[in-house]
């Protein structure tokens, strides 16, 4: 049974549970309703009124603040006379449970679903005014009594219906008033051998809170620690009152060398009762527990000759240098052959900072005149198994030494990140059995589960489900093939590029390297063969070269002015990247296609190399008809992204990259990248909202009206990546309001339909089929409260904005199928091509950046200058 799985799972009626105290109290802060009327809530009314906390309305029933149904299909167009009205619906916690969608006949077309368009002008109601949006806003109001909005129509009927189960456990707590204590170290005394003297010891505050834990020991086990300064109890701690109380404990010393006192401070903040939290949920089932399984690599933890052996065997001595890399940082710990004065045996820890370049037996300690072998032989009585091996600086054989849990390793991220990815490639039975085992035995064994009053169902929760057949996809321009689930074998490309005209290409290493020869033989004979069978006609003698770093900026030159096509890099040191990627995208303008020389020993590495060289070099690998059979309508389609630098990076600002169609058939797209302005945080700013987007998509407006003889879209719709609830409102007025804007500027008078949706990965939803003899193939997960969720990578669709008057088939069959319109690899993805696509552009600038102390030599008011050449070309796959 295939570990993928496709579906539709509803969880429209279910209250949208998984709450926690801390989630609930998030939410209580920034409800929407706080974000719409812009006034404090206070928690005793919503609590008092039942009041849920709504997320913003789906589809006809949210209009940008502007009254429902008014956009392109209706009669009163987009913008009605009367300006913006209050909204028609209300909002209510009131929900049933698990509703199955009605039946449908099998047969099944995208084109007979979407909704006709009418052609009637329009003024967008944001657009022209925004400046009295705050005004309009001030003036709504919300009944007390309140629904979750209903959807445009009854809900997706398309598909088979079937029944899935979630990584959810149902969770209900009886009322429980739980305490809420701080706790802090103040000092810490070493106390003396006269009765009554003490010294106050100088520690680190992470030091000090350490200790704590001894004072935390010394509670009822009813209670629970944070690893810093807040004790959860669910009963009063005795003597702890809401003023500061100073308290004493004594420590134990674990080398038994001194008797220390720590003095600390605790009082109570505050006490809930999770009555509360019962009345601001109606019904008694709306609470899930989400039981994720994440993965995370570290550094082997034993005995450091052990895991150093397992790892080299008999090399060891010849790869020491090797060794020192993988070592670099890593904390150890001593056995116990250290002594106290009063005999006691303890360990020490301490960081690894290099190895030794001759072996323990042979590593001479100057002031005694012997070896290290001869001195642990002496002093601590200590023979070593293994004197042949190197010693850790300075001094320390590798035998006495024992890595310490938890650390992470000295890899690099593409390393670390496959081995993550084979670690977590669990099928969902084994993960779910996994996670069943872990409820059921905190279920029998966590004493605190009945002592905070929480019930935890025995399974998890079924969710109903559709099935969605995968679409047809067109290649070699006759061939109309039905895509198989999940991936496919590509039988020659829809659009190859060179339109069988012979392409002059280039091999070059970098840097040279003593293994080029047998990997550039095998390209030369293996690369033209691959594209001859899709339809690309490569040159049997490519030029070829090899050159350091230095020289790429002259390579690059020589190539392009002999014409080659694209180059095929093959490289033997990775930190070449970015500076490649600079040369080509935005210096020379010449198109480039990396590939690791490990990477050569793969098999199938060539028919997926000539997905990435066909869609760099213009041509199409495949077509999802689905997407275009809309009549006489164009739609163009979105997808943005903001990346955000790492706290390590010296370069502190944000990318912003948003990618737009240029063909009619959604296969091609064009970019604009662009660095983030700073706020008033200076450069440490990690700004969300994408600055100029009204120049962005102007010029993206104006690419696509290059790609298609002038003709304007009717429709756009608008994929956002990476925004949180709370930014809604902000993106959705300022992103929205430039989009059409652009509209304006490009083509007055001829404003298309706009739908915005917010996509979101960063949750832990995860299903499997109830039926494991169900195969159902690749899995994407429509959840609706406008919800879409992949078994890979699971999104949330939230949809913001619509005046295209979707339905909830044709929006989710449109959004299925641009996961299969992803030319990087022959098989769908878990959120939409475009999506995907604005993601690898951001990234693409981040490599850019890198290594850069002047980053300002690449930009032009902050955008990016892409060499004109490669503008309409998709480099970034």
């Amino acid at each position: 049974m295939s570990d993928r799985f496709v579906c539709f799972c509803y969880f429209d009626e279910i209250e949208i549970g998984t709450f926690s105290l801390k989630s609930i109290n998030s939410r209580l802060k920034q409800t929407a309703f706080e974000e719409v009327l812009r006034k404090p809530i206070s928690v005793s009314s919503l609590l008092t009124n039942k009041v849920f906390p709504f997320e913003i309305p789906p589809f006809s029933h949210f209009r940008g603040f502007y009254g429902p149904s008014r956009g392109r299909g209706s009669s009163a167009g987009r913008g009605a006379p009367r300006g913006p009205q209050r909204p028609s619906y209300s909002i209510s916690s009131n929900s049933s449970r698990f509703h199955a969608p009605p039946e449908q006949s099998a047969a099944y077309s995208s084109s007979e679903i979407f909704p006709e368009a009418a052609r009637q002008k329009k003024s967008h109601p944001i657009k022209g005014q925004m400046c009295d949006l705050s005004e309009d806003i001030s003036k709504l109001s919300i009944d007390k009594v309140v629904r979750i909005p209903n959807r445009p129509d009854r809900g997706g009927t398309v598909g088979r219906k079937v029944t899935v189960t979630s990584n959810c456990w149902d969770l209900a707590f009886l009322p429980k008033t739980v305490y809420l204590y701080f706790l802090e170290a103040s000092a810490v005394y070493r106390v003396g051998v006269d009765e009554g003297s003490k010294t106050e010891i100088r520690m680190p505050p992470k030091e000090k809170r350490a200790l704590i834990q001894q004072v935390v020991d010394s509670f009822p086990e009813s209670i629970i620690y944070d690893g810093g300064n807040s004790v959860y109890s669910e009963s009063p701690l005795p003597g702890i009152t809401t003023d500061p109380v100073e308290k004493e404990i004594d420590i134990k010393d674990p080398l038994g060398r001194d008797h220390l006192l720590l003095s600390y401070r605790i009082m109570e903040v505050q006490k809930v009762s999770t009555a509360d939290i019962n009345h601001f949920i109606s019904s008694p089932k709306a609470t899930s527990l989400n039981m994720p399984q994440t993965c995370k690599a570290f550094f082997t933890a034993g005995n450091l000759a052990d895991v150093m052996y397992e790892k080299y065997g008999d090399n060891m001595a010849r790869c020491s240098s090797q060794m020192a890399n993988d070592l670099r940082r890593i904390r150890v710990e001593t056995d116990k052959f250290y002594k106290s004065d009063n005999g006691h045996a303890y360990s020490r820890r301490f960081t690894v900072h290099g190895i030794s370049s001759v072996p323990a037996d042979k590593l001479m300690i100057e002031e005694r005149k012997q070896s290290v072998a001869a001195y642990f032989d002496e002093h601590h009585h200590i023979k070593l198994k293994y004197p042949d091996l190197p010693c850790i600086k300075v001094y320390m054989p590798m035998e006495l030494l024992n890595i310490l849990p938890f650390q992470a390793p000295n890899a690099s991220k593409a390393d670390v990140a496959s081995e993550v990815i084979r670690c977590a490639a669990v099928r969902p039975q084994e993960r779910f059995q996994e996670l069943q085992t872990f409820s059921n035995s905190m279920l029998k064994s966590h004493p605190l589960i009945k002592q905070f009053g929480l019930t935890l169902q025995s399974r998890p929760v079924d969710v109903n489900a559709r099935v969605l057949q995968p679409p047809s996809a067109a290649f070699d321009r006759s061939r109309v093939i039905p895509l198989k689930p999940g991936s496919w074998t590509s039988p020659g490309f829809y659009d190859p590029a060179g339109h069988g005209v012979e392409l002059l290409w280039a091999i070059l290493c970098v840097p040279p390297d003593r293994r080029s020869q047998g990997h550039v033989q095998k390209v030369i004979h293996e690369l033209p063969r691959a594209a001859e069978r899709v339809g690309i006609r490569l040159s049997s003698r490519p030029h070829l070269s090899q050159c350091p770093m230095g020289e790429l900026n002259r390579k690059f030159d020589e190539f392009s002015r002999q014409g080659c096509a694209f180059l095929l890099l093959i490289l033997y040191d990775e930190h070449a990247y970015p500076a490649i990627k600079r040369l080509s995208d935005l210096q020379i303008g010449i198109r480039t296609q990396c590939v690791r020389s490990r990477t050569l020993d793969k098999p199938n590495v060539f028919p997926n190399l000539l997905l990435k060289i066909n869609g760099k070099l213009g041509g199409i690998n495949w077509q999802i008809p689905d997407l275009i059979k809309n009549g006489d309508e164009l739609i163009m389609v979105f997808g943005a992204d903001v990346t955000h630098p790492a706290q390590t990076q010296q370069v502190r600002k944000s990318v912003a990259a948003v990618i737009g169609s240029v063909s009619p058939d959604l296969m091609r797209y064009g970019v604009v990248i662009r660095q983030q302005a700073t706020t008033e945080k200076g450069n440490k700013a990690a700004r969300e909202i994408i600055d100029d987007m009204r120049l962005i998509v102007k010029e993206l407006l104006q690419l696509y009206l290059r790609n298609t003889n002038g003709r304007f879209p009717t429709r756009m719709i608008f994929y956002r990546d990476g925004v949180s609830e709370g930014q809604f409102e902000n993106v959705l007025v300022e992103e929205l309001a430039a989009i059409q804007r652009a509209c304006s500027d490009v083509r007055p008078g001829e404003e298309p339909a706009i739908t915005y949706i917010v996509v979101q990965k960063r949750h832990h939803i995860r299903f499997k089929p109830s039926d494991p003899r169900r195969n159902s193939g690749d899995s994407y997960y429509f959840t609706y409260l406008r919800l879409i969720q992949g078994t890979s990578k699971p999104a949330h669709y939230h949809v913001l904005y619509d005046d295209s008057n979707w339905t909830s088939d044709a929006l989710q069959m449109f959004t299925y199928h641009l996961c299969y319109a992803y030319m990087r690899c022959s098989r769908s993805v878990s959120y939409p091509a475009p999506t995907y696509y604005s993601h690898l552009a951001a990234f693409r600038a981040r490599d850019w950046l890198s290594g850069l102390d002047q980053p300002a030599v690449l930009l032009d008011s902050g955008r990016f200058r892409v060499h004109t050449s490669q503008v309409d070309g998709m480099f970034y796959l």
